[in-house]
């Protein structure tokens, strides 16, 4: 990741291991020089790097904090969950939190430091927050509607009409609210195995949070004025959901 990036045996490199195109491994190259240029430094396995994008209009009233972990989705989506219940729990209001595979992002309504923020998720607590967190979110809606339909549990239009998609949602809401004081109701157990088990990978986010904890992962913070090349796709996912 400190490597020198202009090597030109770098590209041929890339070709021959990689199997990549010369101008796909050209490509990749620019991008990952584009990258340093913004922040200095490229996160890998055991460096975490903090990027704090400063507010254009200088107000200061929420500042958004990009965690580039590149852990994936399966361990970035209960990081952020449990993020989001540490921080309610901690300070009594909401945090805004949108993952992607490679980042994390966090807006919070003040100067929050790293160390404050990985601080507020151990290994110890994850499964704690996220049995507090998990079941209000639409990832648990989800997937309790997709076991409820494969129960037979949720009404039909018939074979010949489509069920439309918000009318399952409905239906799956309120069948999910008219067995919640049930802790034991099979769908709902399935839609946790299916959660906890299958879509998200919190082995791996516990082994993750101990190299945090215990300083194999590196942390690196910068500042910018602008979100970094690696965090363009997560950005545009934010901006998508406030748009519609």
């Amino acid at each position: 990741a400190d490597g020198n990036l202009k090597d030109p045996e770098l590209a041929p490199r890339l070709e021959a291991e990689y199997r990549l195109g010369a101008e796909a491994a050209r490509a990749l190259l620019r991008y990952l020089e584009a990258q340093r240029s913004a922040t200095g430094t490229l996160p890998h396995r055991h460096r975490l790097v903090v990027e704090r994008v400063t507010d254009p209009q200088g107000k200061g009233e929420r500042t958004q904090t990009i965690l580039h972990t590149f852990w994936g989705g399966r361990v970035n989506r209960p990081f952020a969950m449990a993020l989001q219940g540490a921080w309610r729990k901690k300070y009594g209001e909401p945090l805004e939190v949108i993952h992607d595979d490679d980042c994390v992002v966090v807006t919070a309504p003040g100067p929050v430091g790293a160390d404050e923020l990985l601080g507020l998720v151990s290994a110890d607590s994850l499964e704690g927050l996220l049995r507090e967190q998990l079941e209000s979110t639409g990832f648990f809606g989800a997937r309790f509607r997709a076991a409820a339909g494969c129960a037979l549990l949720l009404p039909r239009e018939g074979f010949r009409r489509r069920t439309p998609l918000w009318l399952s949602r409905q239906r799956a809401k309120e069948l999910l609210e008219s067995v919640r004081r049930f802790e034991d109701f099979p769908i709902v157990l399935e839609a946790w195995r299916t959660c906890l088990a299958d879509e998200l990978d919190l082995d791996h986010l516990r082994l993750v949070l101990d190299e945090l904890r215990d300083g194999r992962t590196e942390v690196r913070e910068v500042t910018t004025a602008a979100p970094s090349p690696f965090a363009a796709g997560v950005s545009w996912k934010r901006t998508n959901e406030l748009m519609y």
